[in-house]
């Protein structure tokens, strides 16, 4: 009997694991607005009352989509290779930490939206407070001369969903210019040069 639950808990947790995939795969090929819970059923090859079961609704699965997605955002900052992760000094981490976080912003944006009906996140989330942890610790080692916490939430701003819909999906700033001004950022505060701390390379190809 106990192993016939353990083989049910473990073939639930497969499941779940296998619509999340499937809604994230549809996400990435068509958006967020052709997301159905039947789509996924399928995609997943699963029963819709599986999805159900697991997620609720629409806005369930959503909110299960930005959870993975911030779970792999800090795994990387914390356990994944320099320099987004541990074992590059702090400027060249607070470089890679800009891409990183502007490219799970700008994926993650849709789905806050369509999840949340806006586009803002709260300075007392999980999300919010583990990104501000993470780069104030970094200043602290680059710049301990400035006021850290003060300098942290307004870098944090860059990254603010709403600014990002604004400038992006809006204004039609390319993510290119985005990833471009982060560094400058950085290169301005710290450096003569805003190339010198990463050479010029950009985050994307």
């Amino acid at each position: 009997m106990k192993r016939a639950r353990s083989a049910e808990r473990s073939d639930s947790v497969r499941n779940r694991a296998r619509v999340l995939k499937a809604a994230s795969d549809l996400v990435a090929l068509y958006g967020v607005g052709e997301l159905t819970m039947e789509r996924v059923a399928v995609e997943a090859a699963v029963g819709k009352g599986t999805v159900f079961r697991h997620f609720g609704d629409r806005v369930g699965l959503l909110r299960a989509l930005l959870e993975r997605s911030e779970q792999r955002f800090r795994d990387t900052l914390s356990f994944g290779p320099p320099p987004v992760g541990p074992g590059a000094p702090a400027l060249i981490r607070l470089h890679a930490f800009g891409c990183a976080a502007l490219e799970t912003a700008t994926v993650e944006l849709e789905l806050r939206i369509a999840a949340t009906g806006k586009a803002d996140e709260s300075f007392s989330s999980d999300s919010y407070t583990f990104r501000r942890d993470h780069l104030l610790e970094l200043l602290e080692e680059l710049m301990p001369e400035v006021h850290g916490e003060v300098l942290t939430h307004l870098m944090l701003g860059y990254f603010d969903p709403a600014r990002l819909h604004y400038l992006h999906l809006r204004r039609g700033v390319s993510l290119e210019t985005l990833d471009t001004t982060w560094h400058d950022i950085l290169g301005r505060m710290v450096t003569r040069s805003p190339a010198d701390a990463l050479g010029a390379l950009p985050c994307r190809s």
